[in-house]
């Protein structure tokens, strides 16, 4: 039992702090997860013996984290709007309080001069390939320059690998990003899968940041290859994660067998891609395959009410290429069973529908980028391009009439 003003016992606050992640990870700094913290070791921390756990949280318009510094008695909470990145801020923070109560220096050094150039070794060309990157926000594609000892990477959108920036082979067996200023290695996992680590600092903190995605020859990717999905049970308030985000996209990974992707909408301007690497463990059911991610979530097609329907995180997605073409004036009327009804425009024309209380309209361009949302801004006529597609929702027996 806690002593007298205590909430909880020495031996609770040590499993707290205590790494769960088992032996998946090549190094002390890989994914330090704790119970009910994201790491139990932040690593930029740690390089100075000082232990501080981390907890973050994120919608597509608020961004938060929780440091937490047992020993020093120091709680970080930091809570942003918009594009703010909340690690950064939480990061400045803690340092000055932490130099404030005595625990780190306050002095300064400049910054180490950036190493010059060098030759890339043969054995480091064994890295390129396909890679899961961050949590697990994106998919790229590793490839090396011999003549300009570079590392180039690719970035998956909308089911193609695009040039996405450009890293230089320095001498201190590094990859260095000039536009962000980090440096990269790899090196392999206990399980023997390749990895991707940031280097945060010159004392040796780092992160892993990508996985290798392995192919596997023998599964059929044609169900949820080059598919489109229109939401299908999306309420009122179906929460802020979808908010402003485009349609669900599924394909192949292209040059990886077997292996399929879902980009869950996110706008493009806020993620690097918002597209994470799945196996299949049939035709219909995904697997996951990136143990080291974060947020990750089921997939799996099924046939309701005579359609083919994406489940995945809780919500249900029918197929683009079955949804029938507005009428030039039509009530729309939502079933029995509270689904959403989809609509898609057979030419330019300007829209506008009357909203039922507790109903809402989305509406996506053709290129599945959401443009409208009446749960953000005021009805009013919005003039549309052929092949955008509007989704109403709302309470069973709920009719909207179009005008």
């Amino acid at each position: 039992m806690p002593n007298a003003g205590e909430l909880l016992t020495p031996d609770s606050i040590n499993e707290f702090e205590k790494n769960q992640t088992g032996p998946l990870g090549s190094g002390s700094y890989f994914a330090d997860f704790g119970l009910g913290w994201d790491q139990v070791s932040v690593p930029q921390f740690a390089v100075r013996g000082i232990t501080v756990l981390a907890k973050g949280g994120d919608t597509m318009f608020f961004h938060g984290l929780l440091y937490t510094a047992p020993k020093a008695n120091l709680t970080v909470a930091t809570i942003v709007a918009g594009l703010h990145r909340a690690g950064e801020i939480s990061t400045a923070v803690m340092w000055a309080a932490l130099a404030d109560k005595g625990a780190v220096s306050k002095a300064t050094t400049a910054p180490a001069a950036l190493p010059g150039a060098a030759v890339i070794p043969p054995e480091v060309y064994q890295y390129k390939g396909k890679y899961g990157w961050g949590a697990p926000s994106a998919i790229v594609q590793v490839t090396f320059n011999p003549q300009k000892n570079t590392l180039d990477l690719e970035l998956l959108r909308n089911g193609v690998f695009v040039p996405s920036s450009t890293l230089y082979y320095t001498s201190d067996g590094l990859f260095y990003d000039p536009v962000t200023k980090r440096s990269f290695s790899f090196a392999v996992a206990n399980d023997g899968r390749k990895l991707i680590q940031q280097h945060l600092d010159d004392n040796g903190g780092m992160i892993t940041t990508g996985e290798s995605i392995n192919q596997d020859d023998d599964m059929d990717t044609s169900e949820f290859n080059d598919m489109t999905w229109v939401p299908y049970n999306y309420n009122y308030w179906a929460y802020d994660f979808n908010l402003g985000k485009g349609l669900y996209k599924t394909g192949a990974i292209n040059g990886s067998m077997g292996n399929i992707y879902l980009y869950s909408g996110a706008p493009q301007s806020l993620s690097l891609g918002d597209s994470a690497a799945y196996g299949l463990s049939d035709q219909y059911t995904s697997r996951l395959i990136l143990p080291y991610a974060l947020d990750l979530v089921d997939i799996k097609i099924i046939h309701k009410n005579g359609m083919k329907v994406l489940k995945t995180d809780g919500f249900e997605f029918t197929d683009a290429k079955t949804v029938p073409l507005l009428k030039k004036v039509e009530d729309i009327v939502i079933g029995n069973d509270g689904y959403n009804v989809a609509r898609k425009v057979a030419s330019e024309t300007a829209f506008m529908s009357t909203i039922p209380a507790g109903g809402r309209i989305l509406i996506y361009s053709p290129d599945g980028n959401n443009i409208f949302d009446s749960l953000m801004t005021g009805n009013e006529t919005q003039t549309l391009k052929a092949d955008s597609i509007i989704v109403f929702i709302g309470d069973p027996n709920a009719v909207f009439v179009t005008k």
